[in-house]
């Protein structure tokens, strides 16, 4: 039981928070990227030493390997030739990404950019996917220590329906028909209206 105990608090052990070192706030803001850039700017840039990960999915012609950031919100995407294919922007970047950041409200992204040219279906809602991971670790905080087996019977099953329920969906505003360097796209988010995700060509779109 202890055993089975263990593997869930490492399953759920990046829900937990964590002391992390200090981020260099100069990241949080800066970005001197656009498609096609080489791995070699974006290394000297954050001074990467690791190379990137190469991608479960590779998307052909777009994107084969990636770069996380968390500790600045930054993703690079890169292609097979090992050039910025598309960034992504989570709430850890403040900067302007077209004139707009993460936490920008629905109103003034239109103020800003104008209609988008289209919109769709976007990410999982950042505010609905932390709910659901705050429920998983509240369950798992209430769990005595030794755990009957009746009690993680009732802890699979609130993980599983924690996991079931309907997922809550952004709206994904498109400014550019195709990715290129001056597309962009802005994730808003139903829970907050307002940015919650953005992805895009270039730092400047």
């Amino acid at each position: 039981m202890k055993k089975m105990l263990g593997f869930a608090a490492l399953l759920f052990a990046s829900l937990s928070s964590s002391a992390q070192s200090a981020v260099d706030e100069k990241y949080l803001a800066a970005c001197p990227f656009s498609k096609g850039d080489s791995i070699t700017k974006v290394k000297a840039f954050y001074m990467a030493e690791r190379e990137p990960s190469r991608m479960n999915t590779a998307v052909p012609g777009q994107v084969s390997y990636q770069y996380h950031f968390p500790e600045y919100g930054v993703w690079v995407f890169l292609d097979a030739s090992l050039q910025v294919s598309t960034l992504r922007f989570e709430s850890s970047f403040k900067g302007p990404i077209g004139g707009v950041s993460v936490g920008t409200l629905k109103d003034d992204v239109k103020r800003i950019k104008g209609e988008p040219v289209r919109t769709f279906q976007g990410f999982p809602d950042t505010e609905d996917t932390k709910l659901r991971n705050t429920k998983k670790q509240q369950a798992l905080d209430a769990l005595p220590d030794p755990v009957p087996k009746l009690k993680v019977r009732e802890f699979v099953e609130e993980l599983t329906r924690t996991d079931t329920a309907p997922f809550v969906w952004n709206s994904a505003w498109s400014y550019a028909t195709a990715v290129t360097a001056n597309w962009v796209r802005y994730d808003l988010s139903p829970t907050t209206n307002a940015v919650s995700i953005i992805l895009a060509g270039s730092c400047n779109p």
